[in-house]
Formats: structure tokens, C-alpha cells, sequence
């Protein structure tokens, strides 16, 4: 029984997956395919091995509503009642947020039944 050919693109994720992109890259470029040279550029242009080292790619899958479901789980798990401290200051207590590092946050307040206001930036957690 022969051997099937094996699909060049298939065997670059298997090296990306393996840690080693620029043999990723070898393999995909190979393929002559689109897709194949798509990701080559992508392999070649990139000095990152995971999502966790590159944070935009986490925030454009979120952003992107790539999974509502953990992204409405996230925001569920993460919604809090704030209570006044003082006239200019409102608290929130026990909110956890599992690593520390760069977040880009968006704060929601419902300040009646008909208005909102939106505080969105990045912030450093330590």
C-alpha cells in the first residue's frame, strides 16, 4: 500500500504546532498554493510563536467576535455592581482578572434606563 502525498500546507501547521516556523514557512511556500504562500508571508513577517505573545491577535479574535460564546461569558463573568465611594468616585470589588500584563478595557455605566456611558483605553495590570 502507497504512501498518500502529504499536503505541504498540512505539514507547515504541524511545524508551526512543532515550534519551528521558519521550516513552517520552507514547507508552506512549497505548497504553491495560495493559502500555502499566505502563510509563509504570515511565518516570515511574524517573530512570535503563540497568540500569547502577541496580544493583538487574542484582541482581534475577541473584537472580531470570532466566539460570542466566550466573549458573552467573559463580559458575564466580568459584570459587577459599582457602589459610590465619595461624589467622584465609584468602586467595584472582586473583580479577578487572571494575568497580569496589557488589557485594553471597556467600561460600560448605565447611568439610567436610557443612558450609558462608554470609558474604553489600555490599561497595565501588575
Amino acid at each position: 500500500m502507497a504512501d498518500a502525498p502529504v499536503d505541504p500546507v498540512a505539514e507547515a501547521l504541524l511545524a508551526v504546532a512543532d515550534g519551528r516556523p521558519e521550516d513552517a514557512a520552507h514547507r508552506a511556500r512549497s505548497s504553491g498554493t495560495p493559502l500555502g504562500a499566505l502563510l509563509a508571508d504570515h511565518l516570515e513577517a511574524s517573530s512570535v510563536t503563540g497568540v500569547y505573545e502577541e496580544p493583538s491577535a487574542f484582541e482581534a479574535f475577541i473584537s472580531g467576535g470570532g466566539n460570542i460564546g466566550l466573549y458573552a461569558a467573559t463580559i458575564e463573568a466580568l459584570r459587577s455592581a459599582a457602589h459610590r465611594v465619595d461624589t467622584t468616585t465609584w468602586r467595584i470589588d472582586g473583580v479577578r482578572l487572571p494575568v497580569a500584563g496589557r488589557w485594553h478595557a471597556r467600561v460600560e455605566i448605565l447611568v439610567s434606563d436610557f443612558d450609558k456611558i462608554v470609558i474604553e483605553d489600555d490599561i497595565e495590570l501588575r
